[in-house]
Order: C-alpha cells, then structure tokens, then sequence
C-alpha cells in the first residue's frame, strides 16, 4: 500500500494490542482494502516532534526476514505531536505469551523448537547488528511469530550508535536488561546477546531466572552483583545447547560472542541442518493450550 494512504481516518481499531507510558498498540484494519496492520502510536517525551521522526524514520529502510517490517510513518490527527507506526501484523502471537500458554497446558519448548527461535532471533540481531543498530528491548513479549512460525523481531528504534563504539542511551530497568546496562555504564551490541539469552531462558524455565519477590532496585543490584544465571540442570538438554548458553550468558560483554558468531555455533548449524515444522510447533501448541481443563470433583 501506499504510505499517503495512512491517515487516522484509514483505520479502524480492531484490538489493544498493547500500552506504557509513551506509546500504544492497536491491530487496526483499513478502511478501505480490509487489510489487518499493527499500528503504534508513539508520544515524545524526551525529544522533539522532529527528532523522533528522525529516529523512526530508517526503520521503513530495513528489511529482513525476521524483523518486522515497518511500512509507514505518519502523524496523528487526534493527540499533538503524537506519531504513527504501520507495521506489519502477526497473527503467530508473541514468544512470552506462546510460553505463558504452554506453561498453563503443563508442557514445555523442546529443544529443536528453542534452537529454531534463537537461529530467528540472532538472524535479525546480526541484520540490525551490520547496519550499526542496535534493538536494547530483547525479551519474550518483543519476539512475534507469524502464522507459519517465523521469528519476527519488533520493537527496536534505531538511534544511531555504531556497534564498533559503545552506545550511550539507558533506556529502560527490565529483567532481560545485561549488567553493563543495569550498572549505568556503555554497552554495545553485546548487550543485545545477553538480552536474548535471558529471554530464552525465562521460556525454557517458564519463569524469569532471578528471585521473583525483588523490586526495581532491588532487581538492578541482583543482575549487577550476583553470577550469571544458567540452564538448570535438567538432562533434556544437549551439551552443544547447554554450551551456547555458557557463551551468551557471561557476564562480562567483551567474552560474549556477536551475533554473527553464534550462528556459526554448533549447535546452531545443527538446529539450521534440521527440518523443524514451526507452523506446525504452533498449530499443535495452540490445539494443546485450547483444550478444556478438567474440572476439580
């Protein structure tokens, strides 16, 4: 479609997809093709109307298989200095929703399934990572899947830093944040992998791997002081599996490997040789978590 066609009056709002302090998410559906899009609403708060234009901008320039595709920037008719993102919709779901089900369902990601879903989500971060972007939001609710099981990173703004020098901007405190972040200092694209590794451990897991009754501070002083977490001990687990997670999760960044390492990694190159049905991985969690529970006598 052509990005003059988006306006406020082209959409009609379908679902809250979801909402913080400085954006919103709608699936909106268009008025007139009765196409289905994600549209986000984003408020500056820090920087100026245009400057945040200027960042959101290069987003429309990227194009990877699995990184949500932005098709258009426009600004809002009802809220001042307000302005819209059309992206692309995935009916797939996100990964900490599809884990949080399966949780419920007593079940849990096999193997092949989680290596296929870290091949996806270093493919993007290396794509992003080349063209000196870097995401800072890795974490389960960020990681769409699409009606045939392909990993779709969202939710990343580009700002400019080059993953050869150290980035400058803390965003945000979140359990997947890496210590170098937490502890105020810079931090490069290896924060991105660390992200990723506490984001597939809290689906593996079915919980977040630190203490769950510590507060914001209390959180930051945890992931800044205390070892790295790991796998447990389960023997489900391969040792090529459990020695990329050795890798990622270490905490200093300078010995973690990049983006583009990890997809050479054994485990990896294995995971990319085998036939992994993620349409069908969804298809079969989404019957499993759709079946009725049995009730208590």
């Amino acid at each position: 479609m052509n990005p003059h066609q988006f306006s406020d009056a082209a959409f009609q709002d379908v679902a809250l997809l979801g909402k913080s302090s400085t954006r919103v998410m709608y699936k909106v559906r268009h008025t007139l093709t009765g196409a289905v899009y994600a549209c986000k609403t984003v408020t500056p708060r820090e920087m100026q109307v245009n400057q945040l234009r200027q960042a959101l901008r290069p987003l429309r320039a990227l194009k990877h298989v699995n990184l949500v595709r932005c098709l258009g920037i426009y600004d809002g008719e009802y809220g001042e200095g307000d302005l819209k993102v059309v992206l692309e919709y995935h009916t797939g779901g996100n990964l900490g929703a599809i884990a949080s089900r399966i949780k419920q369902a007593g079940g849990m990601i096999e193997e092949k399934v989680i290596g296929r879903i870290t091949e996806g989500i270093l493919q993007g971060l290396a794509h992003l990572h080349s063209l000196q972007i870097l995401h800072r939001d890795i974490k389960p609710s960020n990681i769409l899947l699409s009606s045939e099981g392909v990993v779709k990173l969202s939710e990343f703004v580009p700002a400019g830093e080059s993953v050869n020098k150290v980035g400058d901007t803390f965003l945000s405190f979140v359990p997947y944040t890496a210590p170098e972040r937490v502890q105020g200092v810079n931090y490069t694209d290896r924060a991105d992998i660390w992200s990723m590794g506490i984001t597939l451990l809290d689906c593996i897991h079915n919980r977040r791997p630190y203490p769950e009754h510590l507060e914001a501070v209390g959180l930051m002083l945890h992931i800044a002081d205390v070892n790295a977490p790991c796998l447990d001990e389960s023997a489900v687990w391969s040792d090529d599996m459990r020695n990329l997670f050795s890798q990622i999760l270490v905490k200093d960044p300078k010995s973690r490997p990049s983006a583009w390492g990890l997809l050479r990694h054994p485990w990896i190159t294995s995971v990319m040789q085998e036939d992994v049905r993620m349409d069908l991985w969804l298809r079969t969690a989404r019957r499993v978590w759709n079946r009725p529970r049995p009730t208590s006598p």
